[in-house]
């Protein structure tokens, strides 16, 4: 199965992604490469960070800051703060944002229970090694091309990395904020319902395994990683079944709206 957070959830983790840490996490071969080089690498490494952690500021002052607050509270699962970032312009658009909150603090909770259960390294299966790729987001975002238009109530970010599209932000009342508008964008209204009743569905999932871990249901991270595959599964399978049976419903395409999954690994 497709391990990919619904399309319109998947848009804004890539957004965070963009600027600081990936919910979108990279693939077992990338990510085996990468750690023993970042720990190696580590003392080298560390001033230059900390160069880049000091070069944006941690507020919505500027486009590149309101990316890095939307990175931060998404990662912490912070919900006052990620409602502060983004910004919403009608009731469907509000969804959408609110679908972004639950699965964030749905994903929080898996990892601090995970991690209060099997110890910080125990607990990588299932979070990775988000110290280091919070890191290398950060470096990322320093090195992006930050673009605000003439009128100066809208702003770009452009990341070094070929083939990604630029962060989109808007300045609402003197702070930058991340439209949910651009969520939905190239999408049909069928498909945003369907990315959101998708998010809405994994966060309920994440949150019974979450507690079933706190329980000390699960001896390792890897059992917790292979029940929220099952249960995901479980869930989108009975969607497109429940789908099929409605009169005069097409029936659906695998995944939903961009697919559904486990949180990214």
């Amino acid at each position: 199965m497709s391990t990919r957070p619904p399309r319109a959830s998947r848009v804004a983790i890539a957004v965070a992604a963009a600027s600081l840490v990936s919910f979108a996490r990279t693939t077992s071969v990338a990510r085996a490469q990468a750690q023993p080089a970042a720990a190696t690498a580590a003392p080298a490494t560390k001033p230059t960070t900390a160069a880049a952690a000091a070069a944006i500021p941690k507020d919505q002052s500027t486009p590149k800051g309101a990316l890095r607050v939307l990175a931060d509270s998404m990662e912490a699962g912070d919900a006052q703060r990620i409602r502060g970032v983004l910004h919403a312009s009608n009731a469907a658009e509000q969804k959408m944002a609110e679908g972004m909150v639950d699965l964030a603090t749905a994903l929080a909770e898996l990892k601090t229970n995970a991690i209060g259960a099997f110890g910080k390294q125990g607990a990588m299966p299932l979070t990775d090694d988000t110290e280091a790729m919070a890191a290398a987001g950060l470096e990322r975002l320093v090195a992006a091309t930050e673009t605000v238009d003439p009128s100066g109530d809208r702003a770009t970010v452009t990341l070094p990395d070929a083939g990604e599209a630029p962060a989109v932000v808007v300045k609402v009342e003197g702070q930058w904020r991340f439209p949910v508008a651009e969520l939905a964008r190239g999408s049909s209204e069928a498909e945003v319902k369907d990315g959101i009743e998708l998010a809405a569905g994994q966060a309920k999932v994440m949150r019974e395994v979450a507690a079933e871990v706190k329980q000390g249901k699960y001896k390792t991270a890897d059992e917790v990683r292979q029940a929220l595959d099952q249960r995901v599964m479980q869930f989108v399978t009975a969607r497109q079944a429940a789908a099929t049976t409605r009169p005069g419903a097409a029936a659906p395409q695998p995944g939903g709206g961009g697919g559904g999954g486990a949180p990214p690994r």
